[in-house]
Parts: C-alpha cells; structure tokens; sequence
C-alpha cells in the first residue's frame, strides 16, 4: 500500500501507515525497518501532530531498546514523555514510562526503573487498560526480581498473569508464565518452574511465537543440564540457537551458546567448549548486554579452568562478577556451580593471587574482555589434542601471529568456501567471520580474499 502512487503525500495517514508496517514487521519477528519510523517521525514532525509524533517517538525509543542500543532509546523516549505530558496523553505517557523503565532495567538502575513502572501501571489503572496495566506490572516484577524480592516479584507476576488469563490474552499469558517461571527457578522451586515452562512453551508452540519458544527452552535446557540430563539439555539449547538466529536476538545466541559450550564441557570437549563460550562473549559483547555478557564469561572462565588457566579463569570471572549478580541473577543451582568455580581457583593460587587477579578482572574494559576471550593462551597439553590445522603452522612466527582460529579460517577460506560456509563449519556467525578476516587481513597485509588464499598456499594451509 504504502508504494502506490497516490500514497506517497506526506500526510498523518502516510505516517500512521508506516507506523503499522514497522510494528508488523516486529512483531512478525523480522528486523525492524529503521527508514520506516524514520519517515513516520519525521512526517509527523512536518504535520506539527504532536500526538502521532509522541507515539511513534515511543516506538522509535522501544525499538532501539529491543535491539540492545540503549543509548540510541534514551533520547526518543525522553522527548516522548515530555510531550505526552504537556498534551496530558495518560495512555502514551503510561506506555513510553514502560519503555524507559526497562531501558532503566538494561542499565541496571532499578531505582529509577521501579519510578517509571510504578508510575506507568498508576496510569493505566486511571484508562483502565487491563492488557497494558498487565504488561506493566510483568515488567515492575522483574525489576522486583532483580532486586532480589522474589516474594514482591512472584505477587507482581501472579497478578500480571490474572489480568492475562481474563483476557484470554495468550500473548501475555505466556510471557508472564516464563518471568513467573524464572521467579520460581531463582527461589529453588524447580519442580514448579517446569510446571510453568512446559504450558507457556505449548503456547508459544501454538502461535509460533519464536521469542518465547527460545526464552523456554533455554530455562528449561539450563535445569536439564544441572540435573544431568546432557542430551536433553542439547536438543534444548540446539533449538533455541536455531531460533534466536533467526530472530537476530544476539543476546538469546550468546545465552544459546555459553549453554552448549557448557555442555561440551561436561562431555569432555574442551575445543568445542572455548569455541562456543568464545562466540557467546564475542556475540555479547556486540550488544553489551549484562546478563549475557556476565553467563558467557562464567561459561568461558569454566572451560579455562578445566584447561589448566586458573589465572584467566579468574580475570574472567571477576569480570561476569561486574556484569551480572551472582546473587539475584543466578538459580540457587547456577550459584552453587559459579561459587564452586571460584573456590576452585581460589584454591589453586591462594589468597593473595586470587585477589590481585580478581580485582583485575572487575577492571577490565570491554575491549579488554574480549581480547581475553579471544586469545587466551592455551596449555601446551591442550594445544596438541589433534586440530584442523597442523600445530607446528598454528604455533609458528611465520604466520605472523595469527590466533589458532585465524588460521582455520583463512585455511577454509582458501578451499573456496563462502563466510556462511565457514560459519557453519566453525559453527560461529558469518558476522564473526568477518571480523576474523579483517583481523587476518591486516596481519599479513593483504586487501583481498584471493591475496590471502595466495598466502595460505604460499605457507601450506591448503
């Protein structure tokens, strides 16, 4: 519709227009068409239709806030409140304070996430909007969670999940099933926490909602890997990779991986173990999401330990400690295992070691953290397991220091094989191919894919 001819005047239904197919677009689980809410915004701004431009501004901000570019949310959101309050809009303001009370929630500043929440579900309760006031009050049991108050939490939740139920709302009813779920889980209740995951998965099964599916089955793939249950826990995390792939939801693939890199781990693969927890923190990192960040780095710091890396494994879990709470974050489950990790390295270099180290890992930039996830040094033990590539080329100066992984890229690469390909084979993301190549580009000085399959020849990669 919007291509037709006589559709093209920049007129209120144009930017309404617009409005829709983005909102379509998202909730049809594809990426949201940034050109699309530019245009409405900017039509409404034109119009001088501060009510359409207030609305579309708290799409704009929710959107970007989906897509983990919290800085970018801030500004659109803001001047939405400001301009839904000077027009008295109680419905747009309620909807936008939402918003930037989960923004808040990203930058893990609870305080002023609770005041937009609180303030958003006493305006929906003045417009009696039952389904909105429900999501609100999901998002302020979150935050309540996240605190630490569970019992808060699981009341929020219970009544968000009331409201949704007499709606018949099934959308909501299975969002709030999993937050009422991960409530359970970090109070210990595991049995009930399955209870929960398995309706709101039928649900989400039957209205193919991706998102949820994948929120589910990570849970669900988590407990079986606590309880032993690896191919169950496999057949989980193998699925909700799949599908958060497709979703383009980096935080749900960091969280897909570190689970099976996890996995691999207890199975005893350590190369397969570094190369899924390594991904997970270079995916996490692309977003900077906390949560992710922080389970990708445990996952990882774990795998160390297990090679032999006590010290790494410590600078890393310093660092998840910065990123994630141990405490309110983790199940009493994932506690136990993380606080047993600690203890572990503790142990093996003592105190005062363990300390500086630990205080160096909460230090850490981000780009600090992910040059440690990327290359850390593996033990000699390790390093001779047989690998894709010849030890004696990936151990050598003549490839001028280019990492183990570099190397298997830039070999694959010179057999032919396309970024997806390598992707695959590697199981990483094209993306993350690509910024390998860039690396071994500027490494051996070459501006093109046929340059450096000269190069791999030259050296023997192929």
């Amino acid at each position: 519709m919007l291509a037709l001819t006589q559709a093209q005047a920049r007129t209120s239904r144009r930017a309404k227009a617009l409005f829709g197919a983005d909102t379509f677009a998202w909730r049809l689980g594809k990426p949201i068409a940034r050109s699309l809410l530019d245009e409405s915004v900017g039509i409404y701004r034109e119009l001088g239709d501060k009510q359409g431009l207030a609305e579309a501004l708290s799409w704009l901000g929710l959107s970007w806030t989906y897509q983990s570019n919290l800085e970018a949310a801030r500004v659109p959101l803001e001047e939405s409140m400001t301009i839904a309050r000077e027009l008295g809009d109680r419905w747009i303001l309620a909807k936008t304070l939402r918003s930037l009370g989960d923004l808040m929630m990203d930058h893990r500043d609870y305080e002023s996430a609770r005041h937009f929440l609180e303030e958003s579900i006493t305006l929906f309760r003045e417009v009696q909007d039952q389904r909105e006031l429900s999501f609100s009050l999901r998002f302020l049991s979150d935050v309540a969670a996240l605190e630490g108050n569970l019992t808060q939490a699981s009341a929020l939740a219970q009544e968000s999940l009331a409201l949704a139920r007499a709606l018949d709302n099934r959308p909501d009813i299975i969002r709030t099933l999993c937050s009422l779920a991960e409530i359970r889980s970090l109070q210990g209740d595991t049995e009930q926490t399955v209870v929960l995951l398995e309706e709101s998965l039928a649900l989400a099964r039957d209205l193919s909602d991706r998102g949820q599916i994948t929120r589910a089955l990570l849970t669900l793939g988590g407990i079986a890997l606590y309880q032993g249950n690896l191919p169950q826990a496999e057949t989980c995390a193998q699925e909700s990779l799949m599908l958060s792939r497709e979703l383009h939801s980096k935080r749900f693939i960091a969280v897909a991986l570190s689970l099976l890199g996890e996995i691999r781990r207890l199975q005893g693969d350590l190369r397969q173990a570094r190369a899924s927890c390594t991904e997970a923190v270079l995916i996490a990192g692309e977003v900077w999401e906390p949560y992710s960040m922080g389970c990708s780095l445990i996952a990882l710091a774990r795998v160390v330990a297990a090679e032999g890396q006590p010290g790494l494994a410590t600078r890393l879990l310093g660092a998840a400690e910065s990123r994630i709470n141990p405490g309110t974050e983790l199940d009493p489950f994932e506690r136990a295992d993380y606080e047993r990790a600690v203890e572990v390295v503790r142990a093996e270099l003592g105190e005062e070691v363990f300390a500086a180290l630990w205080a160096e890992g909460r230090a850490m930039t981000p780009e600090q953290v992910l040059a440690a996830a990327v290359s850390p040094e593996m033990p000699e033990s390790i390093a001779r397991e047989p690998a894709p590539v010849p030890p004696a080329k990936v151990a050598g100066t003549s490839l001028d220091g280019l990492t183990a992984r570099e190397v298997e890229v830039l070999r694959l690469v010179a057999q032919g094989l396309s970024n997806e390909q390598v992707a695959e084979q590697l199981v990483i993301s094209p993306r993350t191919v690509n910024t390998h190549l860039t690396s071994i580009y500027g490494k051996i000085g070459v501006t093109s894919r046929s340059a450096a399959t000269r190069y791999a020849m030259e050296h023997h990669l192929v």
